[in-house]
């Protein structure tokens, strides 16, 4: 794991004691990283879900409800509105 390069940030107290608190860990430390790592497991998974918005399935011609057929992929871009 890459050491920090500035190991003292300046964080808003308020905002550390509120984190320390909901986090339920016992170090400052912890807590950060655990925000951290939450913070950028949020976004991946925001990103993933605007990566398959992009994407829509034309289902009107499944009569079975078994989901849309490869055959009936369509980007985004390519379905009139």
């Amino acid at each position: 794991m890459p050491s920090n390069s500035d190991p003292y940030l300046d964080l808003d107290p308020d905002l550390l004691s509120r984190t320390l608190a909901v986090s339920g860990e016992k170090s400052e430390t912890a807590a950060i990283t655990m925000a951290l790592e939450e913070f950028l497991a949020s976004r991946e998974h925001q990103d993933m879900l605007e990566a398959f918005r992009i994407l829509e399935w034309e289902t009107s011609s499944d009569p079975f409800g078994d989901g849309p057929q490869p055959s009936e992929f369509r980007w985004a871009e390519e379905v009139e509105e």
